[in-house]
């Protein structure tokens, strides 16, 4: 198990128009919160709180790498998650979208990832990360 992985990711060529976010980690110190946040669901808390009004956040994510602490798939419950808390998810497409700024919390504590898991659906290195279920959004 690794607690971070490395970005696979080359941003395109910068554009007037568009902000490209790269996270060099995944921890993410929440100010509101006042908590320290771990995994792809701190960067979804902090992106909703980042928007300005109609801002918009449109990403790539591929919830079959999501894993419960256990090992069993967790994408489908996560995806309904994230519908809850007023993002889009298109799984056709594996993305996940937004618009507008929000308060979000999401019921996961980011447990670590593992290097192992093989290629995703694009053929590109991947990793599963690992998440437990909280009875309490973080």
């Amino acid at each position: 198990m690794i607690t971070r992985a490395q970005p696979i990711y080359a941003p395109p060529a910068p554009s007037p128009a568009i902000k490209t976010f790269v996270p060099e980690t995944t921890l993410f110190w929440h100010k509101r919160l006042g908590q320290l946040l771990l995994g792809c669901t701190a960067l979804l808390v902090c992106v909703a709180s980042w928007l300005a009004d109609g801002g918009r956040f449109v990403a790539d994510l591929d919830v079959a790498s999501v894993r419960a602490a256990d090992g069993a798939p967790a994408g489908r419950p996560l995806a309904d998650a994230l519908r809850r808390a007023g993002f889009r998810y298109d799984a056709r497409r594996h993305r996940i979208s937004r618009t507008g700024p929000a308060e979000v919390r999401l019921p996961y504590e980011y447990l670590g990832a593992d290097d192992r898991a093989g290629p995703n659906y694009t053929g590109q290195p991947a990793v599963n990360s690992y998440y437990r279920r909280t009875l309490h959004p973080c």
